[in-house]
This record gives structure tokens, sequence and C-alpha cells, in this order.
């Protein structure tokens, strides 16, 4: 075992230039070792596939970049992987999307990315060879980057169905950013096709933002949108935004619209917030224990060189609460 090591740090010594002591304490992260020497000693110890003599693989866990506050969505996302991790038995090290460059200092074996901008798969690509799964965002299965996804599809078509259960055939797909994201617009896809099997009469949906209430108070809850659905005869909604559960049950309320006896409603699930809520809101939740179990899952079979045939998508949860009621 010894003299395949040695055998290793022999052909990274001949790669790199440097000595034989010079790459070992590298590996071995000795202070005394400059940074530029450690990378391109961890660059080719990564080509021919050295792996530094440790019973767990180290996994580099990639969360979005400084300038974006880590919510209750990213926070429940790390607390799943930190726990999957166990059950893995792998080492993880956290590294922001703006702060890359840092794994050519690390000796991981594989990435597993929830960053929602677009771009990690992409610097990855081009500038490194480990597996990576991406969690809600596009990979790049060309370059082996596979992707496990909450099934927004299957998220839209459980909310539609739950309220139609109950007798509603006014529906209303609210979403917050004018079909920017991908998720809003898979949302809103999803919506159309499965109102296409039902009689619903009509089928609305309201693209909506912050608004200026009357009198000149700032109301950043979607004071008009709501306003026009029950103008319209709206009875329920379907609130698709991740963040804005709480928010839009007070723009309700401010509106005066009653919950569930006016409207009813159906946001994403706020964990710890959502159940406790007047009245507690029937929610979809992405199952985060199980995107990160199939995260890991995938890249240990991508680690053996295993690519698996097509990305995975996650059904949701639905939690049915107080919100949703008969339509008035």
């Amino acid at each position: 075992m010894r003299k395949n090591k040695e055998i290793g740090i022999k052909v990274i010594a001949e790669k790199t230039g440097f000595s034989m002591s010079t790459v070992s304490r590298a590996l071995n992260r000795c202070s005394n070792i400059s940074a530029e020497t450690t990378i391109a000693v961890l660059h080719a110890a990564r080509e021919i596939g050295y792996q530094i003599s440790t019973r767990r693989k180290t996994v580099a866990i990639i969360l979005p970049e400084r300038s974006k506050k880590l919510s209750w969505y990213s926070i429940g996302l790390m607390n799943a992987l930190c726990e999957a991790s166990l059950e893995f038995d792998y080492l993880l090290d956290f590294i922001l999307a703006d702060q890359m460059e840092l794994l050519d200092e690390r000796m991981t074996q594989g990435i597993i990315s929830f960053d929602y901008a677009s771009n990690v798969a992409k610097y990855v690509s081009a500038h490194s060879a480990l597996p990576m799964i991406c969690i809600n965002d596009t990979g790049r299965s060309i370059d082996g980057i596979h992707s496990i996804f909450s099934d927004n599809r299957d998220a839209i078509m459980q909310a539609v169905n739950h309220l139609v259960g109950y007798g509603h055939r006014k529906i209303a797909l609210f979403v917050h950013d004018g079909l920017v994201s991908a998720d809003s617009r898979l949302r809103q896809k999803a919506f159309e096709d499965i109102c296409q099997l039902y009689p619903l009469d009509p089928v609305s949906m309201v693209y909506c933002g912050k608004h200026q209430a009357p009198g000149g108070g700032f109301v950043p809850y979607f004071y008009d949108a709501i306003l026009t659905a029950k103008a319209q005869g709206i009875t329920a909604i379907i609130n698709a935004g991740e963040f804005a559960g709480a928010e839009f049950l007070h723009a309700l309320n401010y509106c005066k619209v009653k919950v569930p006896e006016e409207m009813s409603l159906i946001t994403w699930e706020m964990p710890g917030v959502s159940q406790f809520l007047s009245p507690p809101v029937t929610t979809l939740e992405q199952n985060f224990p199980e995107l990160a179990r199939r995260s890991f899952e995938t890249l240990a079979e991508l680690m053996k060189d295993k690519p698996p045939l097509q990305d995975f998508c996650v059904p949701y949860l639905l939690h049915s609460r107080s919100s949703v009621a008969l339509p008035f």
C-alpha cells in the first residue's frame, strides 16, 4: 500500500517538477508550502486519480454566492445534506459560489451544488473533471454533471387536484417574478397543462409584484393582484413563491379577504412557520431529505464511473391544513 502511494507521489513529482518531499508536504497541507505549489500538486493529483489516504471521501458543497442571503431554503437543504452525509460517511467542505477557485486548493472527490444562478456547472465543466450534482439547477450531462430536481410539475398537479377535490373551479396561480426564473416558467406551464384536464372556468394566472396601495401606502404584498382576483370571482389561489407564504396571507388579510371563507390558499412551505399561521396554511414542500439522499447516491455512482441514464425528479410533499375549504 505504501509502495503504491510512493509511486503516486513520484508521478506527481514528475508532472510538476517538484521534489517528492515537496509533493508529500503539499498533499498534507504543510504550512511551509506556498498556495501556488499546493494548487499545482493537487491539480496533478486529480489528473492521475491520486487519492489521499483517508477512510472517507470529501465532497464539496457549493452554496449561493456571498451576496445572496441564506434563506430557510438554503438552511433546510444544508441541514438535509449534513444529515445524509452521515449515512454515506462523507466529509463535507462548504464553498461559496463566488469563491469557486478554492476548489483548486481542495482534494475533493465530488461536488454537490445548490447555487441557483446556473453558473457553477459551467465553471466546473471548464475547470475541473470532478463528478458533480446540481440540486434544482441545470447540469451538463455531457460533462458528467447531473441534476436532482424538485418536481415542479408534480407540485402544481398536487395543488390543483387538492383544490378541485374541494370543488374549486376558479383557481389563480400567482408567480412573483414575471416568469423570469426557470421555476416560475415551469410552474406556469404545468398550471396551463393541468387545468386543461378539468372544466375550470375560468383559468386565471396573475403575474404580480410590489404595488402601491390607495392613499400612498407601500404594500409589497400583491395588493392589486389580490383585489383583481377577488373581482374575477376566483375562489382559490396557489401562491407559487418560495419565501412569500406568510407575506401573502398578510396581504389577503390587508385586503380584507378571509381565508378560507372567501379564498382558499395553498403556498410553499415555510418550515416551523406555515403550520402556526392563522389559519394554518396548506402547503407544498420540497422533500429536502430525499433531494440530499438522491444527490449523494447519484454522486457515489458517478465516482464509480457509472453515470445515471437521466436526471432525477423528487416529488413534493403536500401538507393539508385549514386554509383550504369548500368554495363560498
